[in-house]
């Protein structure tokens, strides 16, 4: 049985839980504080033996070893949130007031450029994971990742991360400045709508296999109901034995409804979701500020070209947290919207959902 990865893995939750392990080609040497021998049930001195060969005191390990589950114990906390950071990226400096006219269009307000400079950079990665749950099971995980400085949304850094490790960054704060519940709402906000994207199939199906049932049963109650208003016809009934038919068609349909529901109940779709672990990422990036004007009110809006990705970060939607590619500003407080966020679906009269998120002052629609 090849063990070099139980190896590798025992050897990296005991040093991140502070012991000193020195490898062996079938082994580890590994010094435990007292209080973590204590707990897992290892001497403070102790050989791990991994190979068919074991030479003195020593404990041989595999997949069923006991301490294996006692280590496992040890580090399930730990790996909940990570940090890390991206040094040696190249910045953009020129060109950039293209990239903004290529990525953004700002449809009732206008802007220039203000400010370019280069900052120390942090950004968040979520991971969710979400059950679907109905008749039948879907599970999935979903990462989001929020500027904290911006909260744009660069849901392609994921993958870009993939190619990068971790390496020894100078000593600065990095620019964010937004409480991390205002940050953690709009990962919540976001995962949301990207685990309706991911179980829009799953969902669909469900809607089908309903409809078609539903349908069945409307075919055979309705079968029945044609029976009895045949008897009706048929028998020419009038008084109480058509009175007592009547009720029948009463009853067919009160059952239709209670057995539709029966499977509206079925196939409803509960969905659950959980924060299984946070990496905050610190990265220099080129950082622009636009003053954006709307009538008679300014503001300083900040993006960011992101280097890892190489490319322009798009402003989000201070509503729904969607990625803005035409950006409206609100007449009030300069609310960054997105057009359905900026339009009231009732009276399309221009309303900020932002500003007034329950009723539009226009018309009275509640949203």
């Amino acid at each position: 049985m090849e063990r070099k990865p139980l190896k590798s893995l025992i050897r990296g939750a005991l040093e991140v839980s502070g012991c000193l392990v020195e490898d062996g080609k079938d082994y580890l040497e590994v010094l435990v504080p007292q209080e973590i021998a204590a707990r897992i049930g290892m001497g403070e001195h102790q050989l791990l033996y991994f190979g068919p060969q074991k030479e003195g005191d020593g404990e041989f390990i595999s997949y069923s070893s006991e301490i294996l589950d006692n280590i496992s114990q040890l580090i399930q906390d730990k790996g909940l949130f990570c940090k890390t950071n991206l040094p040696h990226l190249y910045l953009k400096r020129e060109g950039l007031g293209e990239a903004i006219s290529r990525k953004l269009s700002f449809l009732n307000s206008t802007y220039r450029l203000k400010q370019v400079g280069q900052r120390l950079v942090s950004y968040l990665v979520f991971h969710f994971k979400y059950s679907a749950i109905s008749e039948e099971k879907k599970e999935g995980i979903v990462p989001v990742v929020i500027n904290e400085m911006t909260l744009a949304s660069p849901k392609e850094m994921t993958n870009a991360l993939k190619s990068y490790y971790e390496e020894s960054l100078e000593e600065r704060e990095a620019k964010g400045g937004r409480p991390l519940e205002e940050i953690y709402s709009a990962a919540c906000k976001i995962a949301a709508r990207e685990i309706r994207q991911d179980a829009a199939d799953f969902e669909r199906g469900l809607n089908r296999r309903l409809n078609k049932d539903v349908a069945r049963l409307k075919e055979y109650y309705g079968a029945l109901k044609e029976e009895v208003q045949e008897v009706i016809r048929k028998r020419e009934l009038l008084g109480e034995e058509k009175e007592r038919e009547l009720s029948k068609l009463k009853a067919i349909d009160m059952e239709l409804n209670r057995k539709i529901k029966d499977q509206q109940d079925r196939y409803s779709l509960k969905v659950n979701v959980s924060l299984v672990n946070a990496m905050r990422i610190m990265m220099p990036a080129s950082v622009i500020t636009l003053r954006v004007k709307r009538k008679d009110k300014e503001k300083d809006l900040l993006l960011t070209w992101n280097p890892l990705l190489k490319e322009l970060e798009p402003p989000v939607c201070e509503r729904c947290f969607d990625t803005l590619k035409e950006l409206y500003l609100c007449d009030e407080k300069l609310h960054c919207l997105c057009p359905q966020c900026h339009d009231c679906p009732s009276c399309y009269k221009a309303v900020c959902r932002v500003c007034h998120p329950q009723t539009c002052p226009k018309c009275g629609a509640a949203f």
